[in-house]
Order: C-alpha cells, then structure tokens, then sequence
C-alpha cells in the first residue's frame, strides 16, 4: 500500500486569449454566473465572455479567479474558472516531484455537511450522463429496437441521435409537414419523430428483408391479445394478471436484473449469429410454450389459472370446467365477436389485422380459414381461428415471413436407456467471480513465494494464509503443489479430494497477452460485464469454429461415439451450440421444469 504525501496548488491555466475548443477541453471548475456576483469588468471576445473582480494588464490577460461564459455543443451556458486545481506529489524530503494528478471535485463541506451539497452532486452527476456523446447514440439504438427494429443501419441512427441532440426533427424530402420538437436538446418528441417516420421504419421495400423487424416482447403479445380482442373484466376490480416472470419470462417493472429481460446485443444461434446480426427479444424463446399456453387458455377459459393460464388464485376448480367458452372459472375473458353476416374470409382479415397488423400470409390465412370452415359451432370456430393467428409467425415478429424453402430440422431426442450416464455442468455466475479468491497459492512453489507475491498484489482484499482450505495439487504440472481455496467453500475442498471435482486455471478468452496500454488490439471487449460472458461460453477468440460454444463443440466430438443429450436451464441455447445440425438441444424453466404444449385435456 502506497501512502505519498501532496499537496494541492491552484494556478491560472490560460494568460493568452484561447479557442472555444480549449476553454470546453480544459476548464472544469464552475464559477459564478455573472447575474449573481459582482463582478467589476466585463470583455466581450468572438465565442465567449470574460468577467473579472480585479484589474487586468499586459503581464496578466487573465487571473486564477477570471471566469469564462461560454455556450457549449448542447446550447447550455456554462461559467468556468481560469483555474486549473492539481495534486502535486511530494518525495521523501517534502518537496514538490513531477507526479500529479487532477484534484477530484467535490461538493462537499466535510466540516458541515448539507443536504444541499448532496443534491446538488446529485444534480451534477445526472447532467454528467445526460449530456454525455455517448448518451444519444444510446439512446437512439435501444429506442429504435423497442419500436420494432432490431438491427438499424448507422444512418438510421445518426438521424435519430441528430434529432436528440437538436431537439428538432422535419421529414426529408417533405417541407410542408409539420416540425416535431422544441429545439431542445435531448427533446423526445423530435427523438419519437425521427424513429417513426424514417423510411426504414415505413418503406414497405424493407419487407423482402428477412432481417428487418423485430420479435415482439412476450408482455407486448400478451397485453395485443387482451386489447384487441376486447377483454372484458367479469370480476374483481382491475385486471391481474400474475407470475409472467415466470411462465413468460417478463413482467412490467419486474426487470431480473440491471441487464433487463434481454440483453440489446444478443444473437441466437444460427444464421443471424453467423450474419452478426442481433435479435435482443429472442433471449426469450425458450419461454414461449409457457407464453403460447397461456394464451390459448385466455382464448378457451378466459383470464384463470387452469391449464398454464396468466390468472391468479382466485377461482382455480378447473374440473368444474366443461369445454372451450366456459368461462365460469374466469375473472374475465375476450369478448370479441365478429358481425353475424360477416363471410369466413372477411372475419380472418380482421384477425389478420388486428392481431397482426395485416401481415399474415395467404398461405397462412387459408390454414386459419380452414380450420374455422370444419367447425360446427360458430363461437368454436372463431376461438379456433384466434388460436391459429396467434401460433401464426406474424404476430410473433414485426418483420414479413418469408415463406420456408424447406422443412424445420427436427431434433431427434436419445433413445432411453438404462445404462449409467455421465453428465458434465457448466454452471454460467452471472454476477461477479473473484477467481483469484477462489484458488490461491498456498506453499510448495518453484522458484518463487508464490502466496507472498498473490498478498502483495491482492493487499487487503487477499485471503490470510491460515484461512485457507487447502488441496494437493502435486500430481498437476501447476507451479505450486498446494493451493488454498476460499473458507466459505468447503464443499469445494471435499469434492476435490473425493476425486469428484477439478480445477482448469487459466482458461479465458484472451487471443493474447495484453497491459493497459495495448489492451485495444485484442480481439475481445475487456470492459464490458455482459460482452465476457459471451466469450466464456463461447471461448473462441479466434473465431476457429465460428457460432459455435464450448460445450456445443465437446457434444460433437461425443455424438459419434456416444448418445448425447443438452439442455439448458434459465438460459438460451447458445452455450450449448455446435455445428452439427438437429443435435438434441433444450431449455427448461427451473420452476416449472419442462413444459407441455397446450396441456388442456378439453
């Protein structure tokens, strides 16, 4: 630990009449508007003000406490101080080195403190982030994917960030359309304007492009049906609707995490993976027997918890339930009901329409309209029809389906058997893993302390030696013959000596040794918490077997010899992929274990 004395000295940083650019780049301490000191002397230059309580002279153009009015990229007025304020370090004798550093602001008296201060910071630290270059770039991109499209070109972007940043939008090529915004920044009416009337959000040429859209959020399709469907509320007050985090994967203000439900970088594997294309709501998918069950349970019994229903605990007796259109055990349903002299075709165009904003294909449209012709009764017929739109691809997704050259792969799944199995779990911490506080050096090393050298890089946050639970580790190649693991994890240390479990050090995804001042030109992001945990499922940072993970690659090397099986739990299936096409793969809920489609008995 290094304890260095300093000192901090505040200097007049420009005595020369400097750029605009100079004054925004180098000038952080703010100083008192004009309007509420007095100050004696006012100058005018070309890009900004200068005001001054003391004289000035050809020795001094400007002083420590001159302070600078100047408009910045954003049209906010700031007051800055001529002042430059760094810590300088002393050496050993007490005297000034050529070590220093900016001396950090604060808005704290620490001798008095107010709540003021703490608002104020507060305040300083919002305005930090929302007129940060990177703020509407960020903006733009995860507004644009909200709103239906997943992968915008740059030039889509840069329009919105540009009607973000000015606060005014006018449609291109279209003077007498109106002007949306204030001519503010950061104005999200300009910002909306921009995203909706762009041509990639409206030219339909866009819809030969089978990248172009979006999948629909699962909360989005549930709240379409109820909507358009006319859901009516038979019971209770207000509309409840319970566990979706669960069954669906997404609840409003429910987000499992800081990350949200899905991350806006992710690509499912396969061909959008390989076209490095992304498709954030697909990390969903594996909720969607859950979501399409509770849908048609809506459809055939109304809002109620039977059959992978969405409802509460209110009225749950579903052996009291005679058939589709019972809705007795329900605290509401669809009541949508289509004009009686309405042809067959009429009433799937509605559908069409209203569940999928036009979109559905004839092909699939005539699938509908079949199976609506076979029923006897009317009211079965419509929910058979709703029942089939919604399985339909179009009201799933945002974009035009293209119609399937060829059959889907079906995976085969195993045959059983009775034989033992051996079954190897990745187990995927998406928090934070101190792996050096996991395994330690403990003694036996060559060469070198190899446990001195961990405390002193480590410091205060490295574990003591005694506390150590330590593990032969002579039969390895490591450089030490015993490790330590941490003391909270005890069951570590017996699986280890039951033979039962083992340690890989030093697997990662780095393509090559790195420091601090070349880290650029690896090929892996190094900062970015959800980009590494891509890379540790994947490990190929060379792109050797590109689309592929770690463990989709073991089970092809295994499938030749042995019968493999993969399934993943809370998580998409990207872990788990390889190149080998209509391998068995599966994602299972951990709460509700593997689903069973449309498990109503009626």
């Amino acid at each position: 630990r290094c304890r260095c004395r300093g000192t901090a000295q505040d200097y007049a940083l420009f005595d020369y009449v400097p750029s605009r650019d100079e004054v925004l780049s180098n000038l952080h301490i703010g100083g008192a508007p004009p309007q509420l000191s007095n100050y004696n002397y006012e100058r005018i230059f070309p890009q900004f003000k200068v005001y001054e309580k003391l004289s000035y002279d050809q020795g001094q153009l400007f002083h420590r406490n001159s302070t600078f009015v100047i408009e910045d990229d954003f049209g906010r007025e700031l007051c800055l101080k001529n002042m430059k304020s760094s810590v300088i370090i002393l050496n050993e004798n007490f005297i000034s080195s050529s070590y220093e550093f900016r001396n950090p602001p604060t808005f704290y008296n620490h001798d008095v403190k107010e709540v003021r201060d703490a608002q104020y910071e507060t305040e300083a630290g919002l305005d930090h982030y929302f007129y940060h270059l990177n703020t509407g770039p960020f903006l733009a991109t995860a507004l644009i994917k909200r709103l239906g499209i997943s992968n915008p070109s740059p030039r889509f972007i840069g329009t919105v960030v540009q009607a973000f940043q000015s606060g005014i939008y006018q449609t291109p090529h279209h003077p007498d359309l109106p002007t949306f915004g204030s001519g503010k920044y950061g104005d999200l009416a300009a910002t909306t304007a921009a995203i909706l009337l762009d041509r990639e959000s409206r030219n339909v040429l866009l819809d030969v492009d089978p990248s172009h859209g979006s999948i629909r959020e699962p909360l989005l399709k549930i709240i379409a049906l109820m909507r358009s469907m006319k859901y009516i509320q038979t019971d209770e007050n207000y509309v409840s609707i319970y566990d979706l985090d669960i069954t669906v994967g997404q609840m409003a203000h429910d987000s499992p995490s800081v990350f949200s439900f899905f991350l806006p970088e992710y690509s499912p594997p396969g061909v959008l993976s390989t076209a490095s294309l992304v498709s954030p709501e697909a990390m969903l998918l594996p909720y969607t027997v859950g979501l399409v069950n509770g849908m048609i349970s809506l459809v055939n019994f109304g809002l109620s918890k039977c059959y992978g229903g969405f409802g509460g605990n209110g009225r749950t007796k579903c052996s009291f339930i005679s058939g589709a259109g019972d809705f007795s055990q329900s605290v509401g349903h669809l009541s949508y009901t289509p004009d009686s002299d309405r042809s067959v075709d009429a009433i799937v165009d509605d559908l069409a329409t209203l569940l999928t904003s036009g979109r559905m294909n004839n092909y699939h449209r005539n699938i509908v309209k079949e199976a609506y012709m076979e029923m006897q009764d009317k009211h079965d017929a419509l929910r058979v029809a709703q029942i089939l739109t919604i399985l339909s691809p179009e009201y799933h997704a945002t974009g035009n389906i293209q119609g399937a050259s060829r059959d889907r792969i079906v995976s085969v799944p195993p045959k059983k058997s009775c034989k033992a199995y051996k079954a190897l779990v990745h187990i995927l911490l998406r928090g934070g893993c101190d792996s050096f506080n996991l395994l330690v050096p403990h003694s036996q090393c060559q060469g070198q302390d190899m446990y001195q050298e961990y405390k002193e890089v480590r410091g205060s946050i490295g574990l003591e030696k005694e506390d150590l639970l330590t593990i032969d580790a002579n039969s390895s190649q490591q450089v030490c013959g015993t490790f330590g693991i941490h003391p909270n994890l005890p069951f570590l240390q017996q699986m280890y000596e039951s033979n039962e479990a083992s340690f890989l050090a030093g697997i990662g995804f780095l393509s090559e040794p790195v420091t601090k001042l070349n880290y650029q030109r690896t090929k892996t992001q190094l900062f970015a918490h959800n980009t590494q945990q891509t890379e540790i499922i994947r490990l190929d940072p060379y792109l050797e077997s590109e689309g592929t993970s770690i463990l989709g690659r073991l089970a092809d090397s295994l499938s030749g010899e042995y019968s493999v099986n993969s399934f993943s739990v809370d998580t998409s299936l990207v872990a788990l992929e390889g190149k080998i096409p209509g391998a068995s793969k599966a994602s299972v809920n951990s709460k509700l274990g593997f689903k069973t489609f449309d498990p109503s008995p009626l």
